[in-house]
């Protein structure tokens, strides 16, 4: 493959990348395959999107094998050294099937830059790769990720032999602590812990709710389970990361009197990536700056859908609140 062949083919890719408080799906119409530059070809890997280049490998790597660089960077492009470089090599489809994924562990220089040793494989074999930053240690915070790429070994099957990432951490959002005292609904707290299970993570966060609209509210509930989702601060914006999952049920509707009150509590769980188990957070690094926004809290009702008007967002919105991954869940 030529240069300037290899150059068309790598515009139509979907990268998804991640980083602490943060998650952006870069989609180029096409295929997902060729989301890089083959050494061989002393090209440059741009991910577009993040201005990321690096420089071209001086290797030559044996046929059946993978190897992988770049640079680990702060938010604005300092370099992050001694950061633990996680490479996970899983089926095509993506899937994480404990043991029958590859990982690859290596540590950024003084420059921010990694290296792994080369990884084999079955000559054309095609395989998921995730490249993950933590601070640290495998087991430190999450700095960034990219996951998603598809890729086929090697170079001699019409895929490559190396791949090069720019991981590039997003700031985390500042937490004063103070509280939105203007907010309908109160949390019982400013500050919870999503506690590690076996299976994801874990919380109860109290929640009461304060009628100061002009008349009665009516909240869609089934057996007292209402629709009720979780959004992140992220960059300034508030992204829907969470959602419960309610049975599928039509309860009489609680109702809320002017100037009456209501308490509740949101029951979170959410499974851990790469696992089947739902709901999940959409986001790799759960931990930040929340708020909860109920869906169907009504200043009218009616027993069919879609039951009513619902109340301003304001109105139907939490204080903000801090989510910060601990260990002791179930």
């Amino acid at each position: 493959m030529s240069p300037s062949n290899l150059a068309a083919t790598v515009m139509p890719i979907t990268l998804l990348v991640t980083s602490p408080g943060y998650l952006a799906r870069m989609t180029i119409p096409g295929f997902r395959d060729l989301a890089f530059l083959a050494c061989r070809t002393g090209a440059v890997l741009g991910l577009l999107g993040l201005g990321c280049t690096t420089d071209s490998c001086g290797c030559s790597p044996a046929p059946s094998s993978l190897l992988f660089y770049g640079r680990v960077v702060a938010g604005g492009g300092q370099p992050i050294r001694a950061a633990a470089i996680v490479v996970t090599l899983t089926s095509p489809d993506c899937s994480v099937v404990p043991g029958a994924s590859t990982t690859v562990v290596t540590v950024s220089d003084g420059d921010g830059r990694f290296r792994t040793p080369p990884s084999q494989a079955e000559t054309g074999a095609q395989v998921c790769v995730a490249i993950a930053a933590y601070q640290g240690s495998a087991t430190g915070p999450l700095i960034a990720k990219v996951e998603g790429l598809l890729i086929r070994y090697p170079a001699t099957a019409g895929g490559v032999d190396s791949l090069g990432v720019l991981l590039r951490a997003v700031a985390a959002v500042p937490w004063d602590g103070s509280r939105d005292t203007a907010a309908f609904f109160q949390t019982d707290s400013l500050d919870y812990t999503l506690r590690t299970g076996s299976l994801g993570y874990s919380a109860v966060i109290g929640a009461a709710f304060s009628n100061r609209s002009s008349a009665t509210a009516f909240i869609v509930n089934c057996a007292g389970a209402t629709q009720v989702a979780l959004e992140k601060l992220i960059d300034d914006q508030w992204l829907p990361v969470w959602l419960a999952i309610n049975p599928l049920c039509l309860s009489s509707p609680i109702t809320v009197p002017k100037d009456g009150s209501y308490r509740t509590q949101i029951n979170i769980f959410g499974g851990y990536p790469g696992t089947n188990t739902q709901p999940k957070f959409t986001i790799v690094d759960p931990s930040g700056v929340y708020r909860a926004v109920w869906g169907d809290v009504l200043s009218s009702y009616e027993p069919t859908s879609p039951f009513g008007e619902p109340l301003p967002l304001a109105a139907r919105t939490s204080n903000r609140f801090r989510l910060t991954v601990g260990p002791g869940g179930n």
